[in-house]
């Protein structure tokens, strides 16, 4: 998939875009300048939390700003993928929860635009393709990660489950395993 990844989206090379992974644990962090990265500081801001107890080789691919640059295309922010399962992941830090259903459906928006692009450019027949929304405040990590949970809605799955995509949301923190 790495090889892919490289010929569809030349940047990733030159960007840097993909990194492998074997910890048991490790964070994802939206930085100010939307380009995801990773870290081990458990104490530092985590918005998605990869958990990897078989220390198996996992990607770290950052996307927006990263492969995507343009303001106009709004794209998910990173995906993490393994031999078996593919996951996109878009994050919504927001300090109150009155926008929270605005957030959610422009993160939807952002993770279908970017899944139906990166499926008209790489096959995906061995994997199970997963997406994750990312919506709330990650101030408060002594809480730990929060279980996600698959989404619920025929009007909020209909578009994912058509091009074969499992959607998971509420919570501000996701597992990946």
């Amino acid at each position: 998939m790495k090889q892919q990844i490289k010929q569809a989206f030349p940047r990733v090379i030159e960007n840097n875009c993909l990194q492998t992974v074997r910890n048991s644990i490790f964070y994802i962090f939206d930085t100010p300048e939307r380009k995801c990265e990773l870290h081990q500081n458990a104490s530092g801001i985590i918005h998605f939390t990869v958990e990897n107890p078989l220390g198996k080789e996992i990607t770290f691919l950052a996307i927006d700003q990263c492969i995507f640059f343009d303001s106009d295309q709004s794209r998910c922010d990173f995906a993490v993928f393994d031999a078996k399962c593919f996951c996109f992941v878009e994050i919504k830090e927001m300090n109150i929860d009155a926008r929270r259903s605005e957030h959610l459906r422009k993160a939807r928006k952002q993770l279908l635009a970017t899944i139906t692009y990166f499926l008209e450019r790489l096959k995906f027949t061995t994997r199970r393709i997963k997406a994750y929304t990312c919506v709330g405040n990650s101030s408060d990590n002594s809480r730990g990660p929060f279980p996600a949970t698959r989404a619920t809605g025929i009007e909020v799955t209909l578009d994912f489950e058509q091009i074969g995509v499992v959607l998971y949301e509420k919570g501000s923190l996701k597992k990946f395993q």
